[in-house]
């Protein structure tokens, strides 16, 4: 098993148990994200006020605090440097992720059209510059948050628990549940949704051990599918859309009200990209077997 998929502890010193570690990165991470919130809430007035655009600074400042709050959790909790959030490394990573989030929606749009279950029209376009920024940084503080909390938190901490395709099915299914409650969710959009982009992600982390190489995926993914082609995100319809997809046809290529992430066909896609990602996490000796017992959640 490599090194950089389950760094050690300092000699001498013990990681706290997963559980414990569990509960304490998951609070942390919510009780920052409810504050940060709180206080823009009650700093920026609300749309449509001028001062809205104010909103921006904490979509861009919010991530940033999120991942040197994760990073100093793991200082302390786990006697570690947190080389799975490098910069270094994770430049280029998210690039690369970006580019395969794109490309996926992509090939999903294209291939609705070419069975004539869609048709794209000009939409909005782009209109000043802080509606082109908003739509930026909101998939970005989406991406950050999420992939901190699923994948860096939830996939991490449980693969040490059960081992990786265990994990990997735990917080992918975590993942489409919460979003169990958007706009037009059914039981079968949110399985298509863990089962694709769930496990798409959870591997995007497994096989790189970095976490820019996700975010850059999920940020890629949701630019693309609700600002450039103006289709549902999990039920949620963007604001500004560069252009607009119309679609129609059975619910297993659209998703319905939902969106993208509720068909069977974006999920058979994510789950051609999870198949590629998880042959290269054996590759790169990162898999860690399958196992379980209690033991494993109250140790270090």
């Amino acid at each position: 098993m490599s090194s950089e998929a389950n760094s050690s502890p300092k000699i001498g010193r013990l990681r706290d148990p997963v559980i414990v570690r569990l509960i304490t990165f998951i609070l942390l991470l919510l009780a920052a994200t409810i504050l940060a919130t709180m206080v823009t809430r009650s700093v920026v007035p609300a749309a449509p006020s001028p001062g809205h655009g104010w909103i921006l600074l904490k979509n861009l400042l919010l991530p940033i605090l999120l991942v040197w709050l994760y990073g100093r959790a793991v200082r302390l909790l786990e006697y570690r440097e947190p080389r799975e959030i490098s910069l270094q490394r994770g430049t280029p990573l998210f690039l690369l992720g970006a580019v395969l989030g794109v490309a996926i929606i992509a090939i999903y749009v294209l291939t609705l059209l070419a069975f004539g279950a869609a048709t794209l029209t000009g939409g909005a376009g782009v209109h000043g510059v802080v509606p082109l920024l908003n739509e930026v940084l909101v998939p970005w503080a989406t991406a950050v948050g999420e992939e901190l909390l699923f994948r860096l938190v939830l996939f991490r901490l449980a693969e040490e628990a059960v081992g990786t395709g265990a994990a990997a099915l735990i917080s992918a299914l975590l993942f489409g549940l919460s979003h169990a409650m958007n706009p037009g969710a059914s039981p079968g959009s949110v399985l298509y949704l863990a089962a694709g982009m769930g496990t798409l992600l959870a591997f995007g982390f497994a096989s790189t051990r970095n976490a820019w190489f996700p975010v850059g995926l999920h940020w890629g993914w949701n630019f693309t599918e609700g600002c450039l082609f103006g289709l549902p995100d999990s039920g949620q319809a963007d604001p500004l859309q560069i252009m607009h997809t119309t679609v129609s046809g059975r619910a297993f290529l659209t998703g319905g009200a939902f969106g993208p992430e509720g068909s069977l066909l974006l999920c058979a896609l994510a789950l051609a990209g999870t198949a590629a990602l998880a042959r290269l996490t054996l590759r790169r000796n990162y898999w860690q077997s399958l196992r379980f017992s209690m033991r494993g959640l109250l140790e270090a």
